[in-house]
């Protein structure tokens, strides 16, 4: 029943049992106190006072008995009345104590005696009064009666008042016996009581000692083993009483059950972090790859478009000639043929220049367009990189603390992605403006070269014909005007694509940079969830 107590009734129960059997030991030490104080009252104030009346009195006997003799032995009369004038004070002596003992408490064998010794005390009084007046009569003759009359009743007043006395000595040392029994059984019962009271003291404090020192021992137990890691404690055949010990072992229960559940939902999450670092790091290599090739792909491209904006100056630069050949074609067309086959020539050396700038541009919308490939391969990338750091940052809000450092780091990742997502969206804008001006660009050159060929067709014709030339040298004259004008904007259109390809080529290197921090913090995490996987590995769970 005691262990469904709690601890401070326990000791409440305790203390108070030991303050009942206090309470019982002092009244039993008050009752043998108020017996012995009671015997100690009745001896000093009832048998002992008669005591010393009964023994007083029989002094008064002896002294009036002495008080006669004197006055037989008297040498004349006025010695004689001088000792019996001191036998009214004895006789008022003898009344005294003989009222005293009347109208005290005694026994029955101390009534029986003190009317005995007043039945003597009369007779005794008789004698007094004829020995007197035998004393007055002759004084020679009062040994006579006192030895033959007064002498008999005397002895008997004595023997009767002696037994009182020695009643009385009776009583006395009943008294004393009696007191010093009481004391003895009070002092007998005191130890016996106290004894009790110890004996149940000391098992009481046992029992409560022992249950509230086996909870403390076995809860002390559980704690060093949770302190220690250990968290495989069988609760399971141990009874979790309802007192403050036993919610102590419950709070420490639960407080095991707790830890084992977050240490398993630690050790579930750290694998998942790993698991999901190892993917972001595969991922981040295949980001690192492809924006190598994008970075690589870029300066191919720059240089592609560095080599077609030479070509563009010196086609330009052709055109500018064929203008001024043309110009002079047309006014030399006069001076012969020669010339005119000569300018052919040159036509057909534009020709030539033209097409190949046209092949250069279609090779560069073929490079454009896998620039974007590359950009629609690294904007997944960037989505699937987005996507793994929002579930790394869900799974390091679930591991609280432990995860907050790789919280930052899949924060990190996911503004990466994000930046990453920008840029390829804007390289993405950026390769379809170029794109369109390579098209515009290729249909320039091909309308060009169409027209090229038409100098050419017409040079070959004033070849066969002087008259021909000159009449057609106007025409010529407004082609290569044409073809100077388109061949300033196809010099603008490249300028602008080399601007925009180095563009290109500085996100790429932002990209790649990115790509390799992001590369780093994945190693760090994925360290981080190695050292969370190895503290929790300390813990040993059920």
């Amino acid at each position: 029943m005691m262990k469904n107590w709690g601890v401070k009734t326990r000791l409440m129960a305790g203390f108070g049992l030991v303050l009942v059997l206090l309470v019982v030991v002092t009244l039993a030490a008050l009752l043998g106190l108020g017996t012995i104080n009671q015997k100690i009252d009745e001896l000093v104030s009832e048998r002992y006072p008669a005591a010393v009346a009964a023994n007083e009195l029989i002094t008064v006997a002896y002294e009036t008995d002495l008080l006669f003799r004197n006055a037989t032995l008297a040498d004349d009369y006025d010695e004689m009345d001088k000792e019996l004038k001191k036998l009214d004070t004895l006789d008022k002596k003898a009344e005294v104590l003989i009222g005293k003992l009347k109208s005290m408490r005694l026994d029955a064998q101390s009534t029986q005696d003190l009317q005995d010794v007043m039945r003597q005390s009369l007779a005794i009084n008789q004698q007094k009064t004829a020995l007197l007046r035998q004393l007055q009569l002759d004084r020679t003759t009062g040994a006579a009666f006192i030895n033959n009359t007064y002498a008999p009743v005397s002895n008997a007043y004595r023997d009767a008042v002696g037994k009182l006395v020695q009643h009385q000595g009776t009583v006395m040392d009943t008294g004393k016996q009696v007191v010093a029994t009481s004391a003895t059984a009070a002092f007998s019962v005191i130890l016996i009581v106290a004894a009790v009271a110890v004996v149940v003291g000391l098992l009481l404090a046992w029992v409560i000692g022992n249950q509230v020192i086996r909870s403390l021992q076995s809860a002390g137990e559980v704690a060093e083993k949770i302190a220690a890691g250990d968290l495989t404690h069988d609760w399971r055949g141990q009874t979790l009483g309802q007192d403050e010990l036993g919610m102590l072992l419950s709070s420490l229960k639960k407080m095991q059950d707790n830890l084992t559940q977050i240490i398993g939902q630690i050790r579930d999450n750290s694998h998942d972090v790993a698991h999901a670092a190892r993917t972001l790091s595969q991922a981040s290599q295949q980001i690192h790859a492809g924006t190598d090739a994008q970075s690589a792909s870029a300066s191919n491209m720059a240089a592609a478009v560095e080599e077609m904006s030479v070509s563009m100056d010196q086609v330009a630069q052709n055109s500018v000639d064929a203008e001024e050949l043309a110009r002079n074609a047309g006014q030399l067309a006069k001076t012969g043929s020669g010339d005119v086959i000569a300018a052919a020539h040159e036509m057909q050396a534009i020709s030539g220049e033209v097409g190949s700038a046209a092949q250069q541009i279609t090779e560069l919308g073929r490079s454009i367009e896998e620039i974007g490939s590359i950009v629609v391969v690294i904007k997944d990338v960037a989505d699937q990189t987005n996507l793994l750091a929002l579930n790394a940052a869900i799974e390091a809000a679930r591991a609280g603390d432990l995860g907050r450092g790789f919280a930052v780091v899949a924060d990190e990742v996911r503004k990466l992605a994000e930046r990453t997502t920008q840029s390829a969206s804007q390289i993405t804008a950026m390769v379809a403006t170029i794109q369109g001006s390579a098209q515009d660009a290729v249909v320039k050159m091909s309308n060009g070269s169409r027209r090229v060929g038409e100098g050419l067709t017409l040079a070959n014709q004033a070849s066969d014909s002087i008259g021909r030339i000159n009449a057609s040298s106007s025409d010529v004259m407004q082609s290569v005007y044409g073809i100077t004008g388109q061949v300033q904007e196809q010099r603008m259109a490249a300028r602008d694509i080399a601007v925009n390809v180095e563009q290109i080529a500085q996100m790429a290197e932002e990209n790649s940079l990115a790509v390799r921090n992001m590369v780093d913090s994945i190693s760090r995490l994925e360290s981080m969830s190695g050292q969370l996987s190895q503290t929790v590995l300390r813990f040993k769970v059920r």
